[in-house]
């Protein structure tokens, strides 16, 4: 028996799940780039209808912390909205982009699930209510989440790259040349652990151990994969994979504990074993040519360009290149042997386009300078491998391996002397517990510091400029001693980045709570405007949504009388009445442009005002964090503006 449900717009996110404990089937939530339905399939009656003005990306419905039944929680442009049974929003929080997929997981093992969100702005942010708990910056947008185990996830992201995180540390990552396409989690394989399942915009289903990563079991299908689900669907009470392709093929897969399913999987893992042993064959035989090689070069009278002498030691600097505006690693060698090759690996990912970087100078010498310009303001773990021969014509190197943590902030460049980058009028400003020497050893830690940052009577001053043409705006960091710890002051026009160096600061000394007062005029001012754009672009839609409706009382009215006058013959006024049908649709169209390019800037928008409260909020910590979110909120459903610029500054409506 087949339903079918007319929606009439593009769905963009749809969900299926119970939001009421008491009734007994599920509801099936539909959203599209403007409204919200709920629906219930059983009684073929809407459960409730919303208007969402930031549109529906993504969707999943679970329940939120304090908050009593589930929520439907919707993602969209910049936000994170969360309705209940009754179609009442009960929660609201701001992203940093627009929202692609949401999941629940007890990342941090409290034993209550956390809502996991994935951006645009390459972030998985773990939500606790309306705080931000835990972020972690991945290489590309985050296009899928799932859960594996309990305190597991999976994560897919735009550039085929998909992994497995357990709390915020990664267990595994891989990358493939194909878009992911969807996540699960089912135990295929009847060992108790569920895999993780993907499927492939090429149409490939891998099975991979949640664990490691490696593959069990693979299918392929003619056509994209469009969706993989996990239901009872011959009523067996037997839980399959459901795997359904853009061209309609639908396959069912059971777990390996039936004859069949094990007969797969054992030939799957003969496979797999086969191909590993090749590979470790080649890589014995390369090895032990090149073993070969070095015993011929050892030999009386050879020649010995490949050795270098037992002492050599590679050591390694960073610094700031104020000219060619990047920062650089300098790596040198403690005697005459020549460096031929830098690889640098970035093990967290996005600082390079492919994961990597290889440097060859074109005239090796003991002294080699590598730079670097990251795109984000981001910590990560490097390995380095520098190969270092006799001559710079060596054919057999020697590999030395270096790891290193680069600064979150390593795009700045430490200036020392205060009159060439004169102190910028806006600024945030907040107490914390700590000495002004505390702060001084977080910006050795997060800076480029090429050497110590000293106190000047107890007091700090650190200033630096922005290498990345685009971020050139310096930014001074002060401390000065107060009851109890210090007072810090950091001073720059980017808001944004100032909440940056808040939320490093505070997380690298365990501040939770944090109170802030924040003055930044110009981009109060640009709010201030963007806000009167807002309601502009609500005023026209409003009176266009009004004509809209008078064109189409007018349609109908000329369908109708259009109708009588071929049922009474008069062809001539029914060809006049079709004629004024023809303009008018003409003008309905033309109308149709127009709201749409006005929704469309609606949406941009209402984008950059929740990417302020975004940044507004980034400006504390803990309680006051949540406080400006959610009174934000409420000073914007109110139209109270001067209260919402009292928030972003002071933290309070008050």
């Amino acid at each position: 028996d087949i339903r079918f449900l007319n929606i009439n717009r593009q769905v963009t996110a749809m969900v299926a799940g119970s939001l009421d404990a008491t009734y007994v089937h599920d509801v099936l939530v539909v959203g599209t780039s403007t409204n919200l339905l709920a629906y219930d399939v059983e009684q073929n009656a809407d459960v409730f209808f919303k208007e969402v003005p930031d549109g529906v990306n993504a969707m999943a419905i679970g329940p939120m912390q304090e908050r009593e039944g589930p929520l439907v929680f919707v993602g969209g442009n910049c936000s994170l909205q969360g309705y209940d049974k009754e179609g009442e929003e009960a929660y609201w929080t701001v992203c940093g982009d627009n929202v692609r997929c949401i999941s629940f997981c007890d990342a941090d093992g409290d034993g209550i699930d956390e809502l996991l969100v994935g951006s645009d702005d390459y972030a998985i942010r773990m939500f606790m209510q309306e705080e931000v708990v835990s972020e972690i910056v991945e290489t590309d947008r985050v296009m899928v989440l799932a859960r594996v185990l309990v305190n597991k996830y999976s994560y897919g992201l735009a550039n085929g790259t998909i992994g497995v995180y357990s709390g915020n540390k990664r267990v595994w990552r891989v990358k493939s040349k194909n878009t992911i396409r969807d996540l699960g989690a089912f135990d295929l394989d009847a060992d108790g652990v569920p895999e993780v399942i993907s499927g492939w915009s090429n149409g490939a289903l891998n099975v991979r151990n949640e664990d490691n990563g490696e593959v069990v079991f693979k299918d392929s299908f003619s056509s994209p994969i469009a969706k993989i689900v996990q239901a009872d669907y011959r009523m067996d009470n037997t839980e399959q994979i459901i795997v359904c392709a853009e061209d309609g093929e639908v396959r069912g897969y059971l777990p390996a504990d039936t004859e069949q399913g094990q007969a797969v999987m054992d030939e799957q893992q003969d496979a797999k074993a086969l191909t590993e042993l090749e590979q470790r064959k080649s890589e014995l035989l390369l090895e032990l040519h090149s073993l070969e090689e070095n015993l011929k070069q050892t030999k009386p009278g050879a020649e010995t360009d490949g050795i270098i002498p037992g002492n050599t030691r590679v050591n390694m600097d960073m610094a700031t290149n104020a000219v060619q505006r990047n920062c650089e690693f300098i790596f040198t060698t403690n005697n005459d042997t020549c460096i031929t090759c830098v690889v640098i690996i970035d093990l967290e990912g996005g600082l390079f386009e492919g994961e990597s970087h290889v440097v060859m100078p074109a005239n090796p010498s003991s002294t080699c300078n590598v730079c670097i310009r990251p795109k984000k303001n981001i910590s990560s773990t490097m390995k380095i491998q520098v190969h270092v021969g006799m001559r710079a014509s060596s054919t057999q190197l020697h590999v030395f391996e270096l790891d290193h943590q680069l600064p979150k902030f390593c795009m700045y460049m430490r200036v020392l002397d205060s009159v060439l980058v004169p102190c910028p009028t806006s600024n945030v400003s907040f107490k914390i517990s700590d000495s002004p020497q505390k702060v001084a050893s977080w910006c050795e830690r997060s800076f480029i510091t090429m050497g110590a940052v000293p106190l000047e009577g107890g007091r700090l001053r650190s200033i630096y400029s922005g290498l990345d043409p685009t971020s050139v705006d310096p930014v001074w960091i002060e401390a000065t001693p107060a009851d109890g710890g210090c007072n810090v002051k950091i001073s720059t026009t980017n808001m944004g980045f100032a909440g940056e160096v808040v939320q490093d600061l505070c997380k690298s000394l365990g501040v939770t709570e944090l109170e802030s007062a924040a003055d930044f005029p110009d981009e109060i001012e640009a709010f201030r405007l963007l806000l009167e754009s807002v309601n502009e672009y609500n005023m026209l839609r409003l009176k266009m949504t009004a004509e809209m409706a008078d064109a189409s009382n007018r349609v109908k009215s000329l369908v109708i009388k259009a109708e009588d006058a071929r049922l009474l013959g008069a062809m001539r006024l029914m060809r006049q009445h079709y004629a004024d049908l023809y303009t008018l649709n003409g003008e309905l169209v033309r109308e149709y442009v127009k709201r749409a390019n006005n929704h469309e800037a609606l949406l941009a928008a209402l984008k950059e005002v929740n990417h302020m409260i975004q940044k507004a909020s980034n400006l504390r910590v803990g309680g006051p964090r949540k406080r400006v979110v959610a009174d934000s909120r409420a000073a914007i459903k109110v139209n109270n503006t001067q209260t919402l610029f009292q928030i972003i500054a002071t933290g309070n409506d008050h």
